[in-house]
């Protein structure tokens, strides 16, 4: 899961352990770009509406460490230092420009230094916030990977495949969901593949593309002849 907080250590632990040639992630180079847009803006307007120094050092400090911990992140500095490739599935095109994704995480942002320069959030109400999130969605993901580890490899992994996908589809939008990308991903592994037949290859995604789907939606089902081996980070 994207989402675990001991996901950065287990993922590069196993990039260590397994030594892929190239590396493919989800994603894209607009991703990428707003990533960086989003820290640059987000510094600009803390100084703008003069939110204090120190909660706006709190805030920076926590929005880089979680860009240096991403799976992007991750995947990137092992290729860098093992002579490795890393490409994007691009697998969520997109039709804006440039001046659209600014101006949309200027929005964004703009509206949440209002919250924290006006003292409707306070510093130690903004650590709190984070510090519940964080324990309800690992308490969310320990729970997933927990049923994950008791169905993996058996009849009823496939039950719990078809509920994940289900609930995920209907949290994103299935247009946006398993599925559509999941095709655009198949086609990029499989010109991978094409271009590297005797590299090793390994695709880093949240679970839900990887599940055993009978209906072979998702990415894991779209290229099981190519005997993918699966690899969960759950421990």
């Amino acid at each position: 899961s994207h989402a675990d907080i001991n996901g950065p250590k287990r993922l590069k632990a196993k990039l260590d352990e397994i030594k892929p040639h190239v590396i493919l992630g989800e994603g894209g180079k607009s991703h990428e770009f707003s990533m960086s847009q989003y820290l640059t803006i987000l510094e600009r307007e803390l100084k703008n509406q003069n939110v204090k120094p120190d909660f706006a050092e709190v805030i920076l400090n926590h929005i880089d460490r979680v860009n240096k911990t991403s799976d992007d992140a991750i995947c990137k500095d092992y290729a860098l230092s093992n002579a490795a490739e890393f490409v994007y599935f691009e697998d969520k095109p997109t039709t804006k420009s440039i001046t659209d994704i600014r101006g949309d995480i200027r929005r964004e942002v703009r509206k949440k230094v209002k919250l924290y320069s006006s003292g409707a959030v306070t510093l130690e109400q903004y650590l709190s916030n984070l510090e519940n999130n964080q324990k309800a969605i690992q308490g969310i993901v320990d729970s997933a990977w927990q049923s994950l580890k008791y169905v993996e490899g058996t009849d009823e992994e496939k039950d719990f495949a078809l509920s994940q996908i289900e609930s995920f589809n209907s949290l994103r939008g299935v247009s946006n969901g398993i599925g559509p990308r999941d095709k655009i991903m198949k086609l990029k592994l499989r010109e991978i593949v094409s271009a590297r037949p005797r590299g090793l290859i390994a695709t880093v995604t949240g679970a839900a593309h990887i599940f055993d789907d009978p209906q072979n939606r998702n990415l894991y089902g779209l290229i099981r002849d190519l005997n993918p081996q699966r690899i969960f980070l759950y421990d």
